[in-house]
């Protein structure tokens, strides 16, 4: 099956250009799939997931958060965590206007896991399901005491002071292509600001909290050797969804990007797999 890829801008509720990507298959879809990328990386690093599902049926869209990528936004800054809401919300209109009427699923990475987790949350509407691929909610990686204590001083009297965000390339995946093709990138970006810092940690903890409270099938993705995000993060909030479609699978040996690991095929039949389970039952009650 071929599949047809294209670009577009779309405007951010605060007037943002958010660049967009899609790949499409070549007959009608069987469902549609929003993709979320995670911190300093954008869509286009999603080129083999999009081709995988377009091939399977579904017609695929994804966005550049603003900040990322070539949608506009100072790099690594937020002023509130429900602005990267709000750029998921104007992914999933966009996905709804092109490829209406089609069961829709959200898929978010690292901190587009937290962000798909949090959308799911607090705007389930017309969302067939989420998948949440090694989601930000606690971190594993060793973050210096002086630079929580700078970033949550500075937070609120300079929220625009950038840092490095820490991670460590390696980190990422086990396949050195990627790492090297991860550092040369010129539209990845290593920089967070102070109140980026904070919103990104409150928001880890509200959707710990909150886990309770979804109400749509999930499906919770991790690598068992992520060093960047806890897996156990990943754990706690599967074990607090009460809502009774839910699948939680960790890797054993995988890092951080598990959609980028020498295993990614297995981890994408996985997900293909909940999703073509997940739409035979919604099929069914309908």
């Amino acid at each position: 099956m071929s599949v047809k890829t294209s670009t577009t801008t779309l405007k951010s509720s605060d007037g943002l250009s958010l660049f967009s990507r899609s790949w499409l298959p070549d007959s009608s879809p069987l469902a549609t799939l929003a993709i979320v990328h995670g911190l300093g990386e954008h869509s286009e690093r999603y080129n083999h997931v999009g081709d995988y599902f377009a091939k399977r049926g579904y017609a695929v869209f994804a966005i550049d958060l603003r900040g990322h990528g070539r949608s506009e936004g100072r790099r690594g800054h937020i002023n509130h965590f429900d602005e990267y809401l709000d750029d998921a919300q104007s992914l999933v209109d966009y996905t709804q206007s092109q490829a209406p009427n089609l069961p829709l699923f959200l898929l978010g990475h690292s901190m587009g896991g937290l962000i798909a987790l949090t959308y799911a949350l607090k705007r389930p509407q017309g969302l067939a399901a989420v998948i949440a691929s090694g989601p930000g909610l606690r971190m594993r990686m060793e973050v210096p005491a002086w630079k929580i204590t700078l970033g949550k001083a500075m937070s609120s009297v300079f929220p625009s002071l950038s840092m490095p965000n820490g991670i460590d390339p390696n980190h990422i995946s086990r396949d050195p292509k990627i790492v090297a093709a991860y550092i040369s990138d010129p539209l990845n970006h290593d920089k967070v600001t102070a109140r980026w810092y904070t919103e990104f940690v409150n928001a880890g903890e509200w959707a710990l909290q909150n886990a309770d409270k979804l109400s749509i099938p999930a499906l919770i993705l991790q690598g068992g050797d992520d060093p960047i995000v806890d897996p156990g993060g990943a754990k706690a909030f599967f074990d607090g969804i009460r809502h009774n479609n839910k699948r939680h699978i960790e890797y054993p040996g995988l890092y951080h990007e598990i959609l980028n690991e020498p295993e990614k095929l297995n981890v994408m039949d996985d997900i293909s797999f909940q999703l073509s389970a997940i739409s035979s039952q919604l099929k069914a009650e309908s």
